[in-house]
């Protein structure tokens, strides 16, 4: 996905899904890269996006809370006191439809974002994605201490654009 989100299919996704916590918020001292800017983004692209993000919000929050309570009701089938396991196999198939309805959003916002953006603004953005990648893998090899691995496709990604990255008006 267009990965101003969370993981290479998360990422681009989430450019349009609702925020998460930003970077700054996360690791503090830390400021997230504008990548309106660096992409050369238009105020027109721009309006674009933030209409893409409130038109996906409603979409996300039910589609998550869909997933969530699918998983909860997954986990306690397992370790109830009674094990059903047609029950618990019908249970596996909700959270799979969940999660599968949630992927499709994703995949469907990181497309109309993409429709937005510029051939050149997403080569630019593949090169940004590209050496975030690098940038993580090095950080989770040191950090971990163990051998680096090549990012795999939920490897996270820069979080996306949001309103706050966003300036007032239409600079």
């Amino acid at each position: 996905m267009i990965t101003f989100a969370g993981s290479a299919d998360r990422a681009a996704a989430q450019s349009v899904a609702p925020r998460s916590k930003s970077v700054s918020e996360r690791t503090p001292g830390k400021k997230r890269p504008n990548l309106f800017q660096a992409l050369g983004v238009t105020p027109e692209q721009r309006q674009q996006i933030r209409t893409l993000r409130r038109e996906a919000r409603e979409d996300y929050t039910t589609a998550q809370q869909r997933l969530r309570e699918a998983s909860k009701a997954l986990d306690a089938a397992i370790y109830s006191d009674v094990l059903d396991e047609p029950l618990i196999e019908q249970l596996i198939l909700q959270r799979n439809e969940a999660e599968a309805a949630l992927s499709r959003l994703k995949t469907m916002s990181e497309l109309n974002l993409r429709k937005i953006l510029t051939p050149e603004q997403v080569a630019k953005f593949r090169e940004i994605r590209s050496r975030f990648a690098r940038r993580e893998a090095e950080r989770r090899r040191t950090r971990h201490g163990r051998p680096d691995t090549a990012p795999k496709a939920n490897d996270e990604m820069p979080p996306p654009p949001d309103e706050a990255d966003l300036p007032d008006g239409d600079n």
